[in-house]
């Protein structure tokens, strides 16, 4: 489905160009517009949050520095995502609705959730998000609501083919009640679930991670900081530098399957060739030789390829590093791939070739 191309699209292009997203991302995220009917925003602002163990990315490049991750309080980190995710919505005109936990001021004054849809709805919200956390962490009930929200559009939506995003910004257990039962209901309705935790604390990433592996009917991606993201991508593929744009496309709601299992597990030569297509655009990745044809010839292709394209501040490394490394790349392939009778590459691991 190709978006349609106006005026908010130029304007939210422009914006993600200046964040440095490649093409391929660009139009991913355009063409959520019309994938997505509306996208919900369950915000914590519980006390927790005042606790000093968040991230977020501080970009000195203006002051002549580099982009990197320092240390604040984990609300410093969801406002950061929050303001980064409105403007996006507010410039594509994607209809959202930004819901807190807890009302945003102690008195009980102004609202409590906030539909955004334009730059005039951005104000409000804002000084919403810049109000102190406290109190508890009602999360089912927040999420029932939400749930309730969508089946009241479900037929509607089946009609359409479209599907509804729920993001859910949180840093702890919910105090409220049942959660797995209460996000059982997201799998019967057509909706796609994200999870951004902003803790280092062990037992809510046990708790997340365990709901993602057990949910298997909920359409389900829990993401950690992008610091820890980095790491585990660099693990199981080492050629990928993980830069704060894919980041912030999982947090927007793109489930592209390739991007989802580069921090689970090592990509197989057509999975890269895909995550080229998502990264570069479909058009660009379109003419990569085979890779079990030749891995150097494959290689120097997407080295080339990506030359247009901003390099990403790799925040495992000090500098700037290109989106797929190609020596790491080299490496991988040959180092995981024999070349069969055939003269193509196979998996050590499998019989058959991983790339027909």
């Amino acid at each position: 489905m190709t978006p349609p191309s106006d005026g908010r699209h130029r304007d939210a292009s422009a914006y993600l160009a200046a964040h440095e997203f490649p093409p391929g991302l660009v139009e991913a995220i355009l063409r959520t517009k019309t994938a997505f009917a509306h996208r919900y925003w369950v915000v914590d602002n519980s006390g927790s949050m005042a606790l000093l163990d968040g991230k977020r990315v501080e970009d000195e490049r203006p002051r002549g520095g580099k982009p990197r991750m320092v240390s604040c309080s984990r609300y410093e980190e969801v406002r950061e995502i929050v303001h980064f995710h409105a403007h996006l919505a507010a410039l594509l005109g994607c209809p959202t609705t930004f819901a807190f936990l807890n009302h945003p001021h102690k008195d009980h004054s102004g609202a409590q959730d906030f539909a955004v849809a334009s730059k005039a709805d951005l104000p409000a919200l804002l000084d919403a998000a810049a109000a102190h956390p406290y109190d508890g962490d009602p999360i089912c009930a927040r999420v029932r609501s939400v749930a309730e929200a969508i089946g009241a559009r479900e037929a509607e939506l089946r009609a359409s083919g479209q599907r509804v995003a729920v993001v859910i910004v949180t840093d702890g257990l919910p105090s409220d009640g049942n959660l797995a039962k209460e996000l059982e209901h997201f799998g019967k309705l057509p909706a796609t679930v994200v999870v951004r935790l902003c803790c280092d604390d062990r037992a809510v990433v046990r708790f997340w991670n365990h709901l993602d592996h057990t949910l298997e009917t909920v359409h389900l991606n829990v993401l950690d900081d992008l610091h820890a993201e980095a790491h585990e991508v660099a693990e199981h593929n080492p050629f990928i530098t993980y830069g704060a744009p894919l980041h912030r496309l999982r947090e927007w709601g793109v489930h592209e399957k390739v991007v989802d299992v580069i921090d689970e597990r090592p990509l197989a030569a057509d999975e890269i060739c895909t995550l080229c297509s998502v990264l570069f655009g479909q058009a660009a990745a379109k003419g990569l030789p085979a890779a079990n044809v030749s891995a150097d010839a494959f290689v120097d292709a997407v080295v080339a390829l990506q030359r247009a394209s901003p390099a990403p501040h790799d925040m495992l490394h000090a500098g700037t590093r290109a989106w797929i490394d190609g020596e790491s790349l080299r490496k991988y392939l040959h180092g995981r791939y024999t070349l069969g009778e055939d003269g193509k590459l196979r998996d050590a691991d499998a019989k058959a070739c991983v790339v027909q």
